[in-house]
């Protein structure tokens, strides 16, 4: 039976998940949504051991296993850091940074680094030079910027257009390695911050203006554990109103993992957000994927 985009069963199928991306990236309608299991691989830490690394360096107890990471850094903020927005930015930074070594050796050598740069950077195939990232770290831009990209860091939801190469949103905030860049002002970690940005009003821009990126792309999550408070409520909205909703296809973006890692109630859930899980055996296998991505491209 042929593959076609309004089968379900089509969007388990290698072959189709290339050809469909590629052809997105073709018409520019491509972005990448960018998770911490992206970061991970340099040695930065996942979202229990951030919020760990900050609990030791204001002097309390790691949490334990079952603890709520978004809670903990709420504490941790309005017991120490309270009205010290820059001051908590600080040890956010101090903390994702910790066990951090920028080698730019490894930066080249990253199989993954490589192939999302080979998405985004500038061809007659097209690119996906609309990156969202929940991630703090500046790790993508280095790596663009080594290879002599100039990259445009998003950092609050009011900005002026640029003629950059790529765009890196950075609605979580952003906590540069690099001393010579600025600073977030604050940064999305505790559970206040999480249902601000979530809220659906008038006066959040940030949230407006992802919807416009999710609603008129088609999105490819990688480094992300579908969990995550953000996602499930933008992917809420953005259900009903992407451009998909005018033509034949019955999801209209796919998120990478690893076979065996998805609870299957939360598979459920993507799929009928119109996001299809796909599932590779290894993680080392999503290089691979995106590479093919980019090769078909370039034969369209």
């Amino acid at each position: 039976m042929p593959l076609n985009a309004n089968d379900a069963a089509s969007w388990q199928d290698r072959e189709f998940i290339v050809d469909m991306l590629s052809t997105q990236l073709v018409r520019g309608r491509l972005a990448l949504i960018l998770g911490a299991g992206v970061s991970q691989p340099f040695g930065l830490p996942n979202w229990d051991a951030l919020v760990n690394n900050m609990s030791e360096k204001v002097g309390e107890m790691k949490m334990p296993p079952d603890g709520d990471p978004i809670l903990r850094a709420s504490n941790i903020r309005n017991k120490y850091y309270p009205g010290q927005r820059k001051d908590f930015c600080n040890l956010v930074k101090d903390s994702l940074y910790k066990d951090f070594d920028l080698n730019f050796a490894a930066l080249r050598s990253s199989e993954m680094l490589s192939a999302i740069g080979a998405l985004a950077m500038a061809s007659k195939r097209g690119s996906a030079s609309t990156i969202v990232t929940f991630n703090f770290d500046d790790i993508l831009e280095r790596y663009l910027e080594y290879h002599g990209f100039s990259t445009n860091s998003v950092t609050a939801s009011s900005h002026w257009a640029s003629n950059n190469d790529i765009t890196i949103y950075h609605p979580h905030g952003f906590l540069p390695s690099d001393d010579q860049k600025k600073l977030s002002s604050d940064v999305v970690l505790g559970s206040d911050e999480f249902w601000e940005i979530m809220s659906a009003s008038d006066h959040n821009p940030w949230r407006n203006h992802l919807l416009a990126i999710l609603s008129t792309h088609t999105c490819l999550f990688l480094g992300i554990s579908g969990k995550d408070m953000h996602l499930h409520s933008l992917a809420q909205a953005v259900k009903k109103s992407h451009a998909v909703n005018r033509e034949r296809m019955c999801r209209h973006s796919v998120l990478l993992t690893k076979s065996g890692s998805m609870d299957p109630e939360l598979d459920g859930v993507l799929n009928g957000w119109g996001i299809a899980p796909f599932s590779l055996n290894e993680y080392s296998d999503i290089p691979h994927l995106l590479f093919e991505i980019c090769q078909r491209a370039s034969k369209k």
